[in-house]
């Protein structure tokens, strides 16, 4: 029999269940500043592989990494080399399963991770647009197995190599870099 998921309400908003994960309703809003991503997976039926994409809510700058697998061990160590070198604040995603170990995450990144109602994609709309591009290279009847080192790099090119107007017409590895630089100094 399956256990509904007990639910901490405040007001009119839910801000954590029982098991302490935090809802996107207390998140920082973080558009101010950097180190504020939105994660999700891109996913194949025709293999275990998929594409972990991490895309900061300032600068839009995107990190894809692929995966072979969304296993608890896989997962911690994309957090580790993924995030090891940049700013992470926060990080928002869904309730998917792989994130079940969020604790141990958090103590990866050291910053908190907060996660949308089910059912509510596009309370992380950023990284599902951002899914939306990807999805240009890679088809969903692809086989994620098959996506190459080139092909990743074409698309973290196509992602953060080029003006976006949502950013004042800026590009986003510049705008990422800049505003790194500003935290650093």
């Amino acid at each position: 029999m399956e256990q509904k998921e007990k639910v901490v309400r405040n007001g009119p908003h839910i801000n954590s269940t029982d098991d302490g994960r935090k809802y996107i309703d207390i998140r920082p809003l973080g558009s101010h500043e950097l180190g504020h991503y939105e994660l999700d997976f891109i996913v194949s039926k025709y293999s275990p592989y998929v594409l972990l994409v991490a895309t900061d809510r300032l600068t839009k700058y995107s990190l894809v990494r692929q995966l072979p697998n969304r296993k608890r061990h896989t997962i911690s160590a994309a957090f580790s080399k993924m995030f090891s070198n940049i700013i992470v604040k926060s990080i928002t995603t869904d309730n998917d399963i792989a994130f079940r170990h969020w604790t141990e995450l958090e103590q990866i990144i050291q910053a908190p991770i907060y996660f949308c109602h089910p059912y509510h994609s596009w309370e992380k709309g950023l990284v599902e647009n951002t899914n939306r591009w990807i999805r240009c290279f890679v088809p969903k009847r692809r086989d994620i197995a098959s996506v190459t080192q080139e092909e990743l790099n074409e698309i973290h090119a196509f992602l953060n190599d080029r003006p976006k107007e949502c950013i004042d017409f800026r590009i986003s590895s510049e705008y990422y870099y800049e505003q790194s630089v500003l935290l650093e100094g």
